[in-house]
């Protein structure tokens, strides 16, 4: 790996001759030196994420969607120029235009007025060759360990090992120069500096040096879309089938095609998408819609409700049963209410998800004879409402251009209502695993990127304090058994921002043996040392679910599943890894970037 360099040399000429330091295009004579000029190293609240370049003189930039990750349209990130480079370094606010998850590209606009140096795409992507001479510039493995500074460009050398094609297409280029984190969104070039492709990723496990790049004519194809934001309020929980204002932006910055209709859709599981598409006025920057986030159909939710037990104690019955209108003066369906009460002289308290309370009498509830015993709790008890779907709430937006009737850009915001319905478990609700079938399925879905670690801690486990404990902790644990077990049973720890699957605001969902419950968050431990060692990453979240386990050795294998009627495949080297370190299983999932999943765990007793 070789370091460039060019902007230290050329740092004192800048400064003798008094140009702006952004002015780099005179200076960046050589294929070389307008590379570095015009790469630019990606970070946001202080943290590295990876490599940019610039494709236009007036700052606009190139890079992939997986490096700018789940911000929002409209957001900024920081791109620093010359980056390590002491008085020549230059940071630029820029914000994003446009991003597609699916082909994994971004494009960012500087806020400031500039001209920088630009990088030219190769017209003719038939003319790249196998065994072609390739460079990348970049900046791998994030800042400088030592104090943290911004580090140095760096420049790689390599091959071209394969084209890779689908129905005689090129869609990516595959290198066998070193690829790292941090390179990603980063040029692929030729002898010349001309652009072959963004890298995007490398092959881990055994493989070495196997890198990929998206080709240029997929970069092309994109930049061809109209980029498009969308902006609009809140939407809450109760308000999910009012008709709600939407802003829909539009760039063609970039030199994307301009739509003459635009089409926002609401897409909700289980639901047929709400649309509303209006025409765009010639030189419209943003067109505005309205559109109900959620349709009252015909279909019906499934719920559970916990009957017949007060909060703090086991026992409670679990009744399903579909969602329905329980007060037919104001149209409240049981999905509405978190918990009921049964109150003296046949009163019930209905408390709401808003979090206002409705005091009713028994006789105004309307609900079907067949299910008032299976929802309705004795006196002084309450029944809870649970939603059987985690799903419940989240739903994403679909944007759609058109021009000339012909779909030119497609672009999915993810969306989720406020005030949504939480499963939450009770002290009581823990799974028990202390008998029977020793074969224990986790089902897990990931809908996030990233590190996800579990451990499964055994019975002799509970009530013992770990190590980075304080002695408060440990004095809580020795005057408290019952609380020391939510220390143990299994423990999900995960980067905070993507999370293992449908979650709600409190941490993830895990369907056990068919049945659903919800960790607690876990203050004990909030930054495992196997996610945070070595790591720039510092927001590591823990929940912990308690479980009855029987004593002795387990062990974890896991699947994935791509879609509903997909068949298990098996996960690559590196994406699971499972071992037990003093008596606790540790399992860790390592999941492919932007790629809906099932993963299912198994776990079993292999020494009762």
């Amino acid at each position: 790996m070789l370091r460039s360099s060019f902007p230290a040399a050329m740092r004192f000429i800048l400064l003798l001759s008094g140009m702006p330091l952004l002015d780099a295009t005179a200076y960046a004579e050589t294929p070389l030196e307008r590379a570095v000029a015009a790469t630019a190293y990606v970070t946001a609240n202080g943290q590295g994420l990876g490599t940019a370049f610039c494709i236009r003189k007036d700052g606009i930039f190139l890079t992939n969607a997986h490096v700018i990750g789940p911000r929002t349209h409209h957001s900024t990130v920081t791109l620093v120029l010359y980056s390590g480079e002491g008085a020549t370094e230059r940071s630029l606010k820029a914000r994003l235009l446009h991003a597609n998850l699916k082909r994994d590209l971004a494009v960012l606009k500087v806020e400031e007025q500039v001209e920088l140096a630009a990088l030219e795409f190769l017209a003719d992507v038939s003319s790249i060759k196998l065994g072609q001479d390739i460079r990348i510039v970049g900046f791998p493995l994030g800042p400088i360990p030592a104090g943290g500074s911004n580090p140095s460009i760096s420049l790689n050398k390599g091959g071209i090992s394969s084209l890779r094609k689908a129905d005689g297409v090129l869609r990516e280029i595959q290198i066998d120069a070193a690829v790292n984190p941090g390179n990603s969104g980063g040029p692929l070039l030729d002898d010349g500096g001309r652009v072959l492709g963004v890298v995007t990723s490398r092959l881990g496990g055994v493989a070495q040096n196997i890198g990929f790049a998206i080709a240029g004519n997929q970069v092309t194809e994109f930049l061809e879309e109209p980029g498009m934001s969308l902006g609009g309020p809140s939407v809450t929980w109760d308000d999910r089938f009012k008709q709600h204002k939407f802003e829909i932006g539009i760039f063609t910055e970039q030199g994307a095609k301009v739509p003459d209709e635009i089409e926002l859709a609401s897409m909700v599981t289980g639901q047929p998408p709400i649309t509303a598409r209006v025409p765009v006025p010639v030189g419209a920057q943003s067109v505005e819609l309205q559109l109900a986030t959620h349709t009252r159909g015909k279909e019906e939710q499934v719920l559970r409700v916990r009957r017949g037990a007060k909060h703090t104690m086991a026992g409670a019955k679990i009744e399903s049963l579909a969602d329905t209108i329980i007060v037919e003066k104001q149209s409240l369906r049981l999905s509405d209410i978190t918990r009921i009460s049964t109150n003296p002289n046949e009163q019930l308290s209905l408390q709401r998800r808003n979090g206002k309370t409705l005091n009713i009498a028994k006789s105004d509830l309307s609900l079907r004879e067949e299910d008032v015993d299976r929802v309705l709790p004795p006196l002084w008890e309450q029944s809870i409402v649970h939603w059987e779907d985690p799903t419940a709430g989240v739903f994403f937006f679909e944007a759609r251009a058109f021009r000339g009737g012909q779909e030119i850009s497609r672009v999915q915001f993810p969306a989720q209502l406020s005030e949504r319905p939480m499963f939450v478990n009770h002290p009581g609700d823990v799974p028990d695993f202390k008998g029977g079938e020793p074969r224990h399925r986790f089902t897990i879905g990931l809908s996030g990127e990233g590190v996800f670690e579990f451990q499964l801690l055994l019975p002799q486990k509970l009530s013992r304090p770990a190590a980075d404990e304080t002695a408060s902790d440990e004095k809580t644990a020795a005057a408290d058994p019952e609380e020391a077990r939510f220390r143990g049973g299994l423990r999900v720890s995960y980067v905070l921002g993507p999370a293992p699957g449908y979650y709600s605001l409190c941490g993830p969902f895990l369907l056990i043996n068919e049945s659903l419950y919800h960790p607690f968050y876990d203050p004990i431990r909030p930054i495992p040392p196997s996610i945070g060692r070595g790591s720039r990453i510092r927001q590591v979240v823990s929940n912990v679910l308690p479980m009855n386990l029987k004593e002795g050795a387990w062990k974890c294998t896991a699947h994935r599943d791509w879609g509903a009627g997909t068949e298990h495949h098996s996960l690559l080297k590196g994406e699971f890894e499972s071992k037990e370190s003093d008596g606790v299983l540790v399992v860790r999932l390592n999941t492919p970037k932007h790629q809906r999943a099932i993963y299912r765990l198994h776990f079993v007793q292999s020494q009762p």
